[in-house]
């Protein structure tokens, strides 16, 4: 629980296992955050170490935006706002995929697709207006989930993974707490009773 609600521990861990994940940068003050963005290079993503729902994701595309979103950052009181996680911005297919695992077992997968026509939107949760569509998932994002897991230990997990434009898929972030109501659709018995 405590690696998994930290995207910081979580990405490092990734990483330290040797699964495919986006490039992230850690800093600790302003003028560290505007270097981390400029070594990782315009497109990135700027998100709080903790947290849910797609908030406080801001996708940074220039200069300007970085000094705008360090600085909001750098007004705000909370000790995690003082934590700038600066991840590598992956150009997907206006969608990712979350994959609902209880104990070992894949429960379901689904893309969360980005709706409306606004071609800069890509936050894909469904409380941010993503819509659900059941997926199943290729032999290889299967052997990502299950190399995962297997790192992780048996656990209840929303593992979120993201496709590269060459169609390889990585690690986006791993939920210790994921919520299931608006995706898992018919199988939501079958899920409940999973955990229970």
């Amino acid at each position: 629980q405590q690696l998994c609600g930290d995207k910081a521990l979580t990405s490092a861990f990734l990483m330290q296992k040797n699964i495919p994940t986006p490039k992230v940068l850690l800093a600790f003050s302003p003028s560290a955050a505007l270097q981390a963005v400029e070594s990782i290079s315009y497109t990135c993503v700027i998100k709080p170490p903790v947290g849910s729902w797609g908030r406080m994701v801001c996708k940074v595309n220039d200069k300007s935006a970085a000094h705008a979103v360090v600085s909001l950052k750098d007004s705000l009181g909370h000790y995690t706002d003082k934590v700038y996680y600066v991840q590598e911005y992956v150009d997907k297919p206006q969608r990712d995929i979350r994959v609902f695992v209880v104990g070992g077992e894949v429960q379901f997968a689904i893309y969360r697709k980005i709706t409306g026509n606004d071609e800069h939107a890509f936050i894909t949760n469904l409380s941010a207006g993503g819509a659900a569509e059941e997926f199943k998932l290729t032999d290889e994002m299967a052997e990502l989930v299950a190399k995962t897991v297997h790192s992780l230990g048996i656990g209840i997990y929303g593992i979120d993974l993201i496709e590269y434009p060459d169609g390889h898929p990585a690690v986006l972030e791993v939920n210790h707490a994921p919520e299931f109501s608006k995706s898992a659709g018919s199988k939501m018995p079958q899920v409940a009773d999973a955990i229970m």
